[in-house]
């Protein structure tokens, strides 16, 4: 969390130089959570201590609920009326699915504007050419080669148990 705030921090102050700016942040879960809202707050808490910051915007693309193209392509159009007189100077997405979302249609309702994304397993060329403005901090889900590592070392293992939540981020 805390190594994506400075650079999030100095694209927010940046945005708020000439006049008060808009940041969207489209967050791939649903509110409510705890880990989603801790990131929503921690964001919110940084980018509002900036002096003349940007007025904030969220919207929750809830993709891993609700999946069927139907949902997200009237989301799409949703958002697109929402936003109509509002100019987005900045696109914080955090998740892959809403990442996917949004490249899937060329970044529409937001074809030209800035994309920073975090919270990512990773990024593929298609989302990379389809959002060619976006760039962010990727975090690496290293369990599938651990677990590999340990079938090599002990073949004979059946069964793993993880231990989580053992720091005050996990907490």
């Amino acid at each position: 969390v805390s190594s994506a705030l400075p650079l999030i921090l100095g694209i927010a102050c940046a945005a708020a130089a000439q006049e008060r700016r808009a940041i969207l942040s489209l967050v791939q879960g649903e509110p409510g959570k705890p880990w989603t809202d801790l990131l929503t707050r921690s964001f919110v808490e940084v980018v509002s201590s900036a002096a003349d910051s940007p007025a904030l915007y969220f919207e929750y693309v809830d993709a891993p609920r609700f999946q069927e193209p139907e949902y997200l392509e009237g989301l799409r159009d949703w958002l697109r009326f929402k936003y109509r007189r509002r100019r987005i100077d900045l696109l914080v997405v955090r998740g892959q699915e809403a990442l996917e979302f949004l490249a899937r249609a060329g970044g529409e309702p937001w074809r030209d504007t800035p994309v920073l994304y975090t919270d990512l397993a990773g990024i593929s060329r298609e989302i990379v050419e389809a959002l060619p403005k976006s760039g962010g901090v990727i975090n690496e889900d290293l369990a599938p080669d651990a677990l590999a590592v340990v079938k090599e070392l002990l073949p004979d293992t059946e069964r793993i148990a993880l231990v989580y939540g053992g720091t005050a981020t996990e907490k």
